[in-house]
């Protein structure tokens, strides 16, 4: 699949939910990275604080490996993806 189950379920949370919130849940990683998951997940154009959080969930919960994955356009491993459903349910609200 060329976009991974996890950037798809983003863009699905991210229309449904609005933009309610602009939690920011902390995160790390370099800018690149960053600007590397704005640019996957945003092709619907969500609001800005809910696309922060979701980016901000992604880099706190996936590791460097779940990372390259899902930048390459494949899927993270099945506990970050669990990690970063659970927890990116905060982003709306």
């Amino acid at each position: 699949m060329k976009t991974s189950a996890v950037i798809a379920s983003l863009a699905l949370v991210g229309a449904a939910c609005g933009g309610d919130d602009g939690g920011n849940n902390g995160g790390g990683g370099n800018d690149e990275t960053r600007a590397a998951l704005i640019e996957l997940i945003n092709e619907e154009g969500m609001p800005e604080e809910l696309l922060n959080c979701f980016v901000d969930t992604a880099m706190e919960v996936f590791n460097e490996a779940d990372m390259e994955s899902v930048l390459a356009g494949g899927d993270p491993s099945q506990a970050a993806e669990d990690a970063f459903t659970e927890k990116v349910a905060e982003c709306g609200g």
